[in-house]
């Protein structure tokens, strides 16, 4: 019994270090790819009058990340910047049918008709006999934001590759 708590024990160290050092990893190689100023804008605390006025970008965000579009130029037309999260691929071998995403709000922020926001993404698609054809699984991605005739706009986005 004890030669198996030591072992559980053991494996459970190997992994939080494991863990620990990738996510380091991970966190270096964001800071390098992204600038760090740009990247230490994540630990930065969204105000609650900036993040109800970033609900829309939220709301838009959802609608790409569940959309069908037949093209990609349908896509383009319907979320500009955010075509790219939409359930549009152009390999007719592996045209999704359904998908799963969770979009998780890390920070954002409003100055006048600018801003940015900040979120942590995981998008997978299926085909139609439910077998994952692509996926993305926490990723951060960060998308500079323009308000154009009281909307907010996508004006780029961010993420490393």
């Amino acid at each position: 019994m004890k030669k198996t708590i030591c072992i559980i024990a053991v494996l459970a160290v190997i992994v939080f270090v494991f863990c620990s050092c990738r996510s380091d990893y991970y966190k270096d190689y964001e800071v390098q790819y992204f600038g760090e100023k740009t990247y230490n804008e994540i630990n930065e605390p969204c105000s609650a009058e900036d993040k109800a006025e970033l609900k829309p970008v939220l709301k838009l965000a959802e609608k790409a990340f569940s959309a069908f579009p037949k093209s990609e130029k349908e896509a383009e037309k319907q979320f500009g910047e955010l075509y790219q999260y939409t359930n549009y691929i152009d390999d007719p071998n592996e045209i999704p049918v359904t998908e799963k995403h969770d979009i998780h709000f890390i920070t954002g922020k409003v100055n006048g008709d600018n801003g940015y926001i900040w979120l942590n993404y995981t998008h997978i698609n299926y085909d139609e006999k439910g077998e994952e054809l692509r996926g993305d699984s926490q990723i951060n991605t960060r998308w500079t934001l323009k308000k154009k005739n009281g909307e907010w706009t996508v004006t780029a986005t961010l993420e490393s590759p």
